[in-house]
């Protein structure tokens, strides 16, 4: 089976190909602004052209520009992985629940009550679309989605440096933003600071950390760089416990699971060496305060819960995590059109007269873009983890040797298509769901790629 997706870059040949090349930095650029919520003012306004149109619309021009020219020249196929297909029909899904919302309220009207308090708008889902885009089109190249893993692994490591010895609000003032308020949990007269970066909240920052966590390991043994799995995972960790997020906490501790399981399968002492490291590491922080109070905070869902699940009380709001299921339950269709279509991306959900979105990513989609929108993305995960489940890591090659780098590749794949799942269940996602399905659908892209060359197939 050929691969004709990868693109290959002659860097000596000067081409025409070369300048998009090049461009590959500007995108960069875009998807770490985006990911972070850097602001476009500061010191992007110095440069004439970007400070008139905004850096992340010149970005979706150039991707635009960028796809263009690759499908003409036959270089790019955007659906040349099987998994593809459901991610476009969850675009279309979502395309059309909004124009049969419309239809009912007007297009001007809909967009109105599509922008009110909802994680779901339009203009972010357009530009999260650009965003996945932008990532299968320019890091189909192994060397270029190598580049793009370096520098993005060493900025999110300087962003919670910044974070942890509170320059944030001074970084971001060169780019237009403002200082904010830091973020305080106590319980039983501790005290302790919930670390996030300014743009983001706690779940978002620590979400987006956990997977990082995952892509960190695999760029550092990819390319035998200690700095990357052993130093960035550590401060990546810290920054997740740091924010005491219970989902982040869990999903940052099965994708580790999951990662090392898969990776280590062939090699019980190495894995057992992990778990070890790991325990000690959860009865370190049993001695700290972040880690005392982040176990509360789990103590306390057991303590609500249990008597919910004995029959012994009703579900009402006793924390923020019984407020996200009231929410989630609130906001889901009544009727069976409202199932299938959703309403076109109006939030719903109440708890007690106030109009709440949702925590849970999946309910979110379901209630205001129907079963139209959440089969096909569930279905694209599958599919995903399904394909990646199903490499033969032995057969690959005559020998019948480990290949270790398609094993890493099967390891970092499951482990954040499950991370997401994961974060999907518990927290909203934005644009951070755009960016982990671009993640994944080039992880596939480049084990198929991996795959083909031990065949002799490519």
């Amino acid at each position: 089976m050929n691969s004709p997706a990868i693109i290959n870059f002659n860097k000596n040949v000067i081409s025409s190909d070369r300048l998009f090349y090049n461009l590959n930095y500007i995108i960069i650029v875009f998807i770490i602004m985006m990911l972070w919520h850097i602001p476009q003012g500061g010191v992007f306004e110095i440069i004439p052209f970007i400070s008139v149109i905004g850096i992340q619309r010149f970005s979706i021009i150039i991707t635009l520009f960028t796809c263009f020219h690759f499908i003409i020249k036959k270089k790019v196929n955007v659906t040349s992985f099987d998994e593809s297909s459901y991610f476009y029909l969850f675009c279309i899904g979502i395309l059309i629940s909004f124009l049969l919302a419309s239809n009912e309220n007007t297009i001007s009207l809909q967009l109105e009550l599509n922008s009110q308090n909802n994680s779901l708008q339009i203009y972010s889902i357009l530009k999260g679309f650009f965003l996945f885009l932008s990532i299968i089109v320019f890091f189909r190249d192994i060397n270029l989605f190598q580049k793009f893993l370096k520098i993005f692994l060493n900025t999110a490591a300087f962003f919670c440096l910044l974070v942890l010895f509170g320059y944030a609000d001074l970084f971001l003032e060169l780019f237009g933003g403002t200082a904010s308020s830091d973020v305080f949990e106590s319980f039983k007269g501790i005290v302790v600071t919930r670390f996030t970066f300014p743009t983001l909240d706690n779940n978002t920052n620590g979400g987006i950390l956990s997977g990082i966590l995952i892509l960190s390991i695999f760029y550092g043994v990819i390319n035998k760089k200690k700095t990357y799995y052993i130093i960035f995972p550590l401060l990546f960790t810290m920054m997740v416990i740091s924010g005491l997020g219970r989902a982040n906490s869990l999903k940052l501790l099965i994708s580790l699971l999951i990662f090392f399981g898969i990776y280590y399968r062939f090699y019980a002492r190495k894995f057992g060496l992990i778990l070890i490291i790991m325990i000690l590491g959860f009865i370190i922080l049993s001695y700290t305060n972040t880690g005392y109070i982040l176990f509360e905070r789990w103590q306390e869902i057991a303590n609500n819960f249990i008597p919910i699940l004995k029959g012994e009380s009703r579900l009402y709001v006793m924390d923020n995590f019984t407020w996200r299921i009231l929410a989630a339950l609130s906001g889901l269709p009544i009727t069976v059109v409202g199932w299938i279509f959703g309403n076109g991306g109006i939030q719903t959900g109440y708890v007690y007269d106030i109009n709440s979105a949702s925590h849970i990513e999946f309910s979110n989609w379901i209630s205001q873009y129907g079963l139209l929108t959440f089969v096909p993305l569930a279905i694209f995960l599958i599919k995903n983890i399904s394909y990646f489940l199903k490499i033969k890591i032995k057969d690959i090659s005559k020998s019948g040797e480990v290949n270790n780098k398609l094993l890493l590749y099967q390891a970092t794949g499951i482990a954040i298509c499950f991370g997401l799942i994961i974060e999907a269940l518990n927290s909203p996602l934005f644009i951070g769901l755009w960016f982990w399905l671009g993640i994944i659908s080039i992880l596939v892209l480049h084990s198929k790629h991996i795959v083909n060359s031990n065949l002799g197939t490519d």
